[in-house]
């Protein structure tokens, strides 16, 4: 179906630089320029050649007038929709992220509202946590994001949504590469991302990596019964957060199954051997929660709020490192915790011990093998009131 764009505003909307790469990368050439005013553009298709003139002045009155002329023109060229030309213009200067939910009640476009604001959410946490891991691979993020991820997110854009069960789009500007006319190529590797590839590129990227290797990961754990294939897997960008956004399309959505595409704007080459599309079923989930909840304990919490009974003193005279352990809820579950504390911090566990005090502290709480161990412990002190009941579980 063919469809004519009538409206102003989106028309409008339509930046002049993007409409010149759109008709580049398209194949067509440019015949005259003048700065400020026009740029001339020419096509061979079929036998003819076409024409079209951009204006480079988006301030005109007829801006939207010569986009719409532009559009129509390129469409019958084409042999598609002016629809699906804009949507072209529009995306060619963006990485485009299409999550899709799949389920026969979708298949007319729409969803429940519950369902469907589930899916904006983990599509966002999904990018959320690509953008954390190419800051810094982790196993778990927790507390405040870096400048540089939050940035990021005040760019990102989200798309119309779009047929086929339900389809939500993300977008991220990415900047074009520009080479110097004295060296038109650069010979670099492109398997991994350069010093100079945009940071909104590196996201896209690692996205596409940290789910490819999610869903290899899947595999392996079926095979090997492990943890160990989702705990390799966070150099590439894997993470709780991670996992956890991927259950939550499916688990939250009411869909079947799930997938993300990832499409690459052709003003930046993407590194070589990346997926495009990964698709994740409602089947996977208890894996990936159960691997969650393993890389979730195996990344060191660095601000956390230890509340318990303490259940142990280690410290037999002073020369002995005062060590206490502190029975505490990590997540779900009551763990031991072991603390090193100064002298008279020592002095007020003890009495906490007898008295069967709750004590607080804070740190970085760190899993060793099979022990917890909280780093750094500052403003240790006590809870001068019964325990609540889970400290005697």
């Amino acid at each position: 179906m063919k469809v004519a764009i009538l409206d102003e505003d989106a028309l409008k909307g339509v930046a002049f630089h993007d409409v010149l790469s759109y008709l580049t990368f398209r194949g067509w050439t440019v015949a005259s320029s003048e700065p400020g005013f026009r740029t001339v553009l020419r096509t061979q298709r079929n036998g003819s050649e076409w024409e079209v003139v951009v204006p480079l002045d988006e301030s005109l009155d007829d801006y939207a007038q010569a986009i719409g002329r532009i559009v129509q023109k390129v469409a019958e060229v084409e042999g598609v929709s002016e629809l699906d030309v804009l949507r072209s213009v529009q995306a060619i200067g963006t990485d485009v992220i299409r999550v899709r939910a799949a389920h026969s009640s979708y298949s007319d476009g729409t969803i429940p509202l519950d369902f469907g604001t589930a899916l904006f959410e983990a599509s966002r946490a999904m990018l959320v946590a690509a953008a954390l891991a190419t800051d810094e691979p982790r196993a778990a993020y927790r507390g405040s994001r870096p400048k540089n991820v939050e940035e990021f997110l005040r760019e990102a854009r989200l798309g119309q949504t779009e047929h086929g069960s339900y389809v939500v789009t993300m977008r991220t500007r990415v900047p074009p590469s520009l080479f110097s006319p004295e060296q038109p190529s650069l010979d670099v590797d492109v398997s991994q991302p350069t010093p100079d590839t945009p940071f909104e590129r590196q996201v896209t990227e690692t996205l596409a990596r940290a789910l490819k290797a999610t869903k290899d990961a899947i595999g392996l754990a079926a095979v090997t019964h492990s943890s160990q294939p989702f705990e390799d897997a966070v150099k590439n960008g894997v993470s709780a957060n991670l996992l956890d956004s991927i259950v939550a399309l499916t688990e939250h959505t009411g869909a079947v199954e799930t997938d993300v595409e990832l499409g690459w704007s052709p003003t930046r080459d993407p590194a070589i051997d990346l997926p495009t599309k990964i698709r994740f079923l409602g089947s996977e989930s208890g894996t990936l929660k159960e691997a969650s909840k393993i890389l979730r304990e195996r990344e060191p919490d660095d601000n956390f709020e230890l509340e318990g009974m303490v259940v142990g003193l280690e410290a037999e005279d002073q020369s002995a490192p005062h060590i206490i352990t502190v029975r505490a809820r990590v997540g779900n579950h009551l763990r031991k915790i072991r603390v090193k504390l100064n002298e008279e911090e020592y002095q007020l566990a003890a009495d906490a011990h007898v008295k069967y005090y709750v004590v607080l502290c804070e740190g970085q709480l760190v899993r060793e093998g099979r022990q917890y161990s909280l780093k750094s412990p500052r403003r240790f002190r006590i809870y001068n009131e019964e325990p609540p009941l889970p400290f005697y579980e």
